[in-house]
């Protein structure tokens, strides 16, 4: 059992506690805000897992979409460029093909940071629901 300040009066109670003793102020976000979170890099494959039904859940998700639309897109661009080589086409029309092979990748790899971005600014949200221990 290790001791926590009461934010509400600044007394120390048992962090098992759930509301102060001396106050009645509820402890449950004294607990997040000590708590070890990990950085998004230091998450399992099920505990992002449970970060998507969670998102899911509560209508919070475009990132599964997004990403398959960029990926969608490389492998357009991969086919047109696959195509454009076969038949003979000119440089151009290969070029084009590059063009949409970056813009699918760039739309993939956003997906990706705004998955890390909404995860630092919701960390504390999903500590409370106990989505994440």
């Amino acid at each position: 059992m290790a001791l926590i300040k009461c934010s509400e009066c600044g007394k120390e109670i048992s962090d098992k506690a759930t509301t102060c003793i001396h106050c009645g102020n509820p402890i449950f976000q004294e607990k997040i805000k000590t708590m070890n979170k990990k950085k998004w890099e230091e998450l399992t494959q099920e505990e992002r897992y449970k970060i998507v039904a969670y998102r899911k859940l509560n209508k919070e998700w475009w990132n599964v979409p997004s990403r398959f639309f960029g990926i969608f897109i490389l492998i357009f661009g991969m086919l047109f460029l696959f195509f454009s080589c076969i038949l003979g086409f000119n440089v151009t029309i290969m070029f084009i093909g590059i063009a949409i092979i970056l813009v699918g990748g760039i739309f993939s790899a956003s997906s990706h940071n705004e998955s890390k971005i909404w995860y630092e600014k919701n960390i504390d949200r999903l500590y409370e629901n106990e989505i994440l221990k």
